[in-house]
């Protein structure tokens, strides 16, 4: 646990802020070589801030700290930004198999659920030796109509409200601002960006997340979903730190 916040980087203007990202974002580990929490939360920093750099007001620095995990520094105010890894345990523990050479090299995209029980190491490793006996075991119905984007919103407002009792936890420092970015590493296919942006929109419990944190931020490889109180403020195209970061 970080005791004291780390200056990360200082920047005067958004040209010097690209810069300086790419020199302190570091590649991120596959999970099977080791990946820590640290290594996902600077990348997703290092992106928000990249793809935003034109509209951030400068001189501004950034720190890495704990409650919540950044600082940023901007002239007359001070913004805390929580990050959350939007993952399935199962996928990630799969991944994590996968990188230490267990599973068929070509395989489908599980499709996930919020509310799954964990996988044990037994299940893990029987779900891949139903995938080299038969390409097609897991291949499922697939998505059907907009229940991609319906079940990734449901996964980003139930994964943004884990964040919303870890705010409001005394020693979280409220700083003028809080946002909160929330990285998508959810297992979907062909997301289309607009739809998921009007079902997260529409998610009741967004709300209450934006009672808590001024901003939410959604960031994958591909884009950066922007919502206030208002709603939908913008989906930009996202402006990645690093092109051999793998999610």
């Amino acid at each position: 646990m970080r005791t004291s916040p780390r200056l990360l980087l200082t920047a005067a203007t958004p040209t010097e802020l690209l810069k300086k990202l790419g020199e302190v974002v570091q590649r991120v580990p596959l999970r099977g070589e080791g990946r820590e929490a640290e290594h996902t939360e600077v990348y997703s920093a290092g992106c928000l801030l990249a793809t935003l750099a034109d509209t951030l007001a400068f001189p501004l620095s950034l720190f890495h700290r704990d409650r919540p995990d950044f600082q940023l520094r901007l002239p007359g105010r001070e913004v805390g930004i929580e990050h959350l890894e939007v993952v399935s345990q199962n996928d990630a523990y799969l991944s994590f198999l996968r990188d230490q050479g267990h599973g068929a090299e070509m395989h489908f995209i599980r499709r996930a659920r919020i509310d799954e029980p964990q996988m044990t190491r037994a299940e893990a490793l029987a779900y891949f030796d139903a995938e080299k006996a038969d390409p097609m075991a897991h291949a499922g119905a697939g998505w059907e109509g907009d229940s991609v984007e319906r079940e990734w919103a449901k996964a980003m407002a139930h994964f943004a409200l884990r964040k919303v009792d870890r705010a409001n936890q005394p020693g979280f420092d409220a700083l003028d601002a809080r946002w909160l970015v929330l990285y998508d590493n959810w297992p979907q296919a062909n997301l289309d960006a607009d739809k998921a942006s009007h079902y997260l929109s529409a998610e009741p419990s967004l709300g209450s997340v934006l009672q808590t944190f001024s901003r939410v931020f959604v960031l994958n490889e591909r884009h950066l979903w922007e919502f206030d109180a208002t709603g939908l403020r913008s989906v930009r195209t996202t402006r990645t730190v690093r092109s051999d970061s793998p999610v």
